[in-house]
């Protein structure tokens, strides 16, 4: 199976996740679409600490784990994990991401590289190694 034949079904997979789910926005553009306006692979995970407890186990555990940190740093990237209530310390480009995507639902992922892999906007994934699987398609 070809590695567009993968993403492709993938994605499908997403959006019927979300559809039974009823999630939030989901946002894939394999093209080129960089949502972090800093150069390379970058991973910025939106949520809201006072929510956390309403989580799915593995989902909390994910989001404040060290998994998805190392692994993006293991593959050359940035990382920051915010919650929207508390950007005030937090630069650009990083404090515009949260700005134009904290209203699509949280947690949030979302994932970006500028050559030439592209971004991806969605509900942060249930379990580090959905995560990691879902970041392993913008890595170049």
């Amino acid at each position: 199976m070809t590695n567009a034949t993968k993403f492709k079904l993938l994605f499908l997979m997403a959006i019927a996740w979300l559809a039974v789910r009823g999630g939030g926005a989901i946002i894939v553009d394999p093209g080129g679409e960089a949502y972090i306006d800093t150069d390379g692979f970058a991973v910025l995970v939106i949520e809201e600490s006072s929510e956390r407890h309403k989580l799915p186990v593995e989902q909390k555990n994910s989001i404040i784990g060290t998994a998805v940190p190392q692994f993006v740093a293991i593959n050359g990237g940035k990382f920051r994990r915010v919650d929207p209530t508390e950007t005030e310390t937090l630069d650009d480009p990083w404090a515009s991401a949260v700005d134009e995507f904290e209203d699509e639902g949280l947690p949030l992922i979302v994932i970006s590289n500028t050559d030439p892999v592209g971004g991806y906007v969605g509900e942060y994934p249930e379990n580090d190694a959905a995560a990691i699987e879902l970041m392993e398609q913008y890595v170049d």
